[in-house]
């Protein structure tokens, strides 16, 4: 009996030793630092801040800004598109400018052979030729008069027909003018054909957006040819939802393209729907975009800010991109002493604020700097390293 409680305390001896060797930190390789065992514990590459991929920045303390984003999206105004068509049908004979070309007002874009065009100014013709035969006719009635050898009537008729001629005269020209087409300086040789081709130009300054036209297609009135939008006649109509306070006439706003490496302008409010719409429930916005508002093009997308600084008492806030979540915990990355070593700290964050502002009420103070930009880069980091 004795023998065998000596054994089993033998062996038992055995395993504890084998079970402390087995916990303990290993013999060799070097120890770890104090900085990296420290839970939450990050360091990138201090280029990364000095390249500004990290940004950091002291917490401040001061009411938060109130604020307000809407989609929108960038459109021409009622002068910064146009259509370019022919007010005949004909058949194209050449295409003088080429898709998405700058063009200037009345530069032409396509010639067009316009058989109608042909009678136009042959109407022209005889109607400035009876006007010629009718001002020959007035003035030797004029002249008779002086010599008394004709009657007030006659000389009254022939006005009106000097008159009469001048209307056609004037209907025809404008006529062959609404068409595209020149007036002829001189009649034509007697059996020579009548010019029939006519200009398509463009009736604003701008970019060729869309060209549905061939060499040799056929064309009619009602069929758009040339599409033309000005890059600079644009505005920005932005969607205020029914629940969210409508900016006024006049208020100042901040434009945000969402076009990558397109900077924020500044716009003003010029007027709103007065009714919102059935299927999104918004209300319509129109924005004057800020002169030199770079950035914008028309058929894109962006974001309309407004901003009302809040009343009451000062509060520690940091920009929201700064706070990301943590295993279910938002967390700020605290700078440490060297350049790169962040800590990431929980923080309790008010809610409330339709804000690029995150209200704090616990975690971090005024004066502690956090990385306000490039938070999501150093989170990957610190989920990296738990996983090695």
């Amino acid at each position: 009996m004795t023998r065998s409680l000596a054994m089993w305390l033998a062996l038992a001896g055995l395993a504890t030793g084998c079970s402390q060797r087995s916990s303990a930190a290993p013999l060799t390789g070097p120890a770890p630092s104090a900085s990296a065992a420290e839970p939450n514990h990050v360091h990138v590459d201090p280029a990364l801040v000095d390249s500004g991929r990290v940004r950091v920045a002291a917490v401040v303390q001061r009411a938060p800004r109130r604020q307000a984003r809407f989609a929108a999206e960038v459109a021409p105004t009622e002068l910064g598109r146009g259509e370019a068509s022919c007010l005949t049908s004909g058949r194209v004979a050449s295409i003088e400018v080429a898709a998405f070309a700058k063009v200037d007002k009345g530069q032409v874009l396509a010639w067009v052979d316009a058989p109608e065009v042909g009678r136009a100014i042959a109407d022209l013709l005889r109607a400035r030729a009876r006007a010629e035969v009718a001002h020959h006719k007035l003035a030797r009635q004029l002249d008779l008069q002086k010599e008394n050898a004709t009657s007030a009537s006659a000389v009254d008729e022939a006005r009106a027909e000097s008159l009469v001629a001048d209307a056609d005269l004037s209907a025809a020209r404008t006529w062959v003018s609404s068409l595209g087409a020149a007036e002829p300086p001189s009649g034509p040789t007697p059996g020579a054909p009548i010019p029939a081709r006519v200009a398509v130009r463009a009736p604003i300054a701008g970019v060729v957006l869309r060209r549905n036209v061939v060499v040799g297609g056929v064309v009619s009135p009602d069929r758009p040819l040339f599409e033309i939008a000005s890059p600079d006649a644009l505005i920005v109509i932005a969607h205020v939802p029914e629940t969210a306070k409508l900016p006024l006439p006049g208020d100042k706003v901040s434009i945000a393209p969402r076009a990558k490496d397109a900077k924020s302008c500044g716009g003003v409010v010029a007027a709103d729907a007065p009714v919102y719409d059935a299927a999104t429930r918004t209300r319509a916005l129109r924005v004057t975009p800020d002169a030199g508002c770079a950035g914008l093009t028309a058929g894109g997308f962006a974001d309309v800010v407004t901003n009302d600084d809040a009343a009451g008492a000062p509060v520690v806030v940091v920009p929201r991109e700064a706070i990301v979540d943590l295993r279910g915990t938002p967390v700020v990355f605290v700078e440490r002493g060297n350049k790169g070593d962040f800590v990431a700290r929980g923080v309790r964050v008010s809610g409330g604020i339709e804000s690029d502002d995150a209200v704090v009420e616990a975690g971090v103070g005024p004066g502690e700097r956090i990385a306000v930009g490039g938070a999501l880069l150093l989170k990957g980091e610190l989920m990296r390293a738990d996983l090695q």
